[in-house]
């Protein structure tokens, strides 16, 4: 699937990567992880980016936005600021830039409690909130006992410590010498520690409770990254949403899985 890369400035001053793809209702999907959004294109190996039946129609009747964050992939690097509000810097600055007056929204893990916020501070622009294997509040994860030697280690080997992050979080073996490349190259070490001590700070516990849009929480039985009571923690949270129980990671990109 080609893509024309673009850039746009936060209010702050940071030039964000971005690309547009299609036409249609506009589907905005946030990174799982700190990788830059070539890694999702160069990894579609089943090609559910381009079928009419992937969830919520993406492909011929969809327009899907996605976007490096600020010290990720081709954004802006050597930052010192990746909070919460940082990175709602970055997704306003790609909204005004596509100029989506309405949107879906789809956050995976590190990224959902920035699609739980975003959603609550627009109500009227997202039409739809998507969140997969992610969680209300990131310490309830892993104790910084545990994350904080990654964290140390990122510093001056980030290649080394995302693939002891890709170990705890994952099965999958990254076979493809691109794609491991592009996940290598994806950040440089002091941002990227910079960019895990501030995405632990994430709490939207509270926020969750003002969701008022139709809202889906899928979450695998299998998932490594977040366990699978984060994912119910999460929904109990918003009033009304849907969630749904899946058995294995692969279920995600099934289409019966988004089936009413």
């Amino acid at each position: 699937m080609e893509r024309e890369v673009r850039y746009c400035t936060t209010e702050d001053g940071v030039r964000i990567a971005y690309a547009s793809i299609g036409s249609g209702p506009a589907l905005i999907i946030l990174g799982d992880s700190p990788a830059q959004f070539s890694i999702f294109l160069h990894g579609d190996r089943h090609g559910f980016l381009a079928r009419a039946d992937f969830p919520l129609g993406v492909g011929p009747r969809r327009r899907l936005v996605l976007f490096d964050g600020r010290g990720i992939g081709l954004s802006q690097r050597g930052l010192d600021d990746y909070s919460l509000d940082a990175r709602l810097r970055d997704l306003d600055a790609v909204v005004d830039a596509c100029d989506l007056n309405e949107l879906d929204l789809m956050g995976n893990l590190f990224s959902g409690p920035l699609a739980v916020t975003y959603a609550v501070k627009n109500p009227t622009r997202v039409r739809h909130l998507l969140l997969r294997a992610t969680y209300a509040k990131a310490a309830d994860i892993t104790p910084w006992e545990r994350l904080s030697p990654i964290v140390e280690m990122a510093r001056t080997n980030w290649k080394l410590a995302w693939q002891v992050l890709r170990g705890i979080a994952s099965n999958d073996l990254i076979e493809d010498r691109k794609l491991r490349a592009l996940y290598d190259e994806t950040m440089e070490g002091p941002d990227a520690a910079q960019w895990l001590t501030d995405q632990y700070k994430a709490d939207v516990r509270e926020a969750a409770r003002q969701i008022a849009i139709p809202t889906l929480v899928i979450h695998s039985r299998r998932e490594r990254s977040a366990r699978f009571a984060l994912g119910q923690d999460l929904a109990s949270r918003i009033p009304g949403a849907r969630f749904l129980p899946l058995e294995g990671n692969e279920d995600y990109w099934s289409p019966n899985t988004w089936s009413e």
